[in-house]
């Protein structure tokens, strides 16, 4: 199955890590996982494990265009 979650950075807090663990675990289960962050990746951007990882760089409310 193809999946593709989303959240808006990957700096380190609770519901980053769970991101995290999220892709990675459904990533080893053999789906295919597409991990975006909306900013930056961040630090835990190496828990990804198998999952892609794409940063689209927004940076404020107002970069939204520019990332669409």
């Amino acid at each position: 199955m193809r999946l593709l979650l989303s959240i808006p950075s990957l700096a380190a807090g609770g519901a980053e890590r769970q991101f995290a663990a999220l892709a990675r675990g459904l990533a080893q289960a053999g789906h295919e996982v597409l991990a975006v962050a909306l900013g930056r990746g961040g630090a835990l951007a190496a828990e990804l494990g198998p999952a892609w990882l794409v940063e689209l760089g927004k940076s404020s409310r107002l970069d939204s265009p520019r990332v669409a």
